[in-house]
């Protein structure tokens, strides 16, 4: 099982991989951060960590978002956690994913979309597929 919060050469761990796609799929589809998919990020990254650290990444991961190198990041966080993680641990991000995308209350296409995306790159059906039990 791989260590989430083990930072690589450059300080940067598969805990801000996954913070980068939740915050990926929290803002990109839609524009827009909701308190609602806020508190779940926070609460998943919590989960995945063990609370350490996670105000930290949170920020790191922000800003490395809002700035020119975030698109770059986007698809290196996806092949570097299709790489590190277990098939299992792929699904359960899908899951998380969907999660986090329905917490405003609201399911956008863009979001079914991206979580679609992602799913392919990992060789795993996604939300858009009816063969993966309905994901939202």
């Amino acid at each position: 099982m791989a260590d989430w919060t083990l930072p690589s050469q450059k300080g940067w761990s598969l805990l801000h991989d996954v913070a980068l796609l939740y915050l990926t799929c929290m803002h990109g589809p839609d524009a827009e951060i909701d308190v609602a998919e806020s508190v779940v990020v926070k609460r998943l990254l919590e989960q995945h960590s063990e609370g350490a650290g996670v105000e930290d990444v949170y920020n790191e991961v922000m800003l490395m978002y809002v700035g020119n190198a975030g698109g770059e990041m986007i698809a290196t966080s996806i092949a570097a956690l299709g790489e590190a993680l277990s098939q299992g641990q792929r699904f359960d991000l899908l899951r998380e994913f969907s999660e986090i995308a329905s917490a405003d209350g609201l399911v956008f296409p863009s979001e079914v979309n991206l979580i679609s995306e992602i799913a392919s790159r990992w060789g795993l059906p996604g939300p858009a597929d009816s063969t993966a039990g309905g994901a939202n």
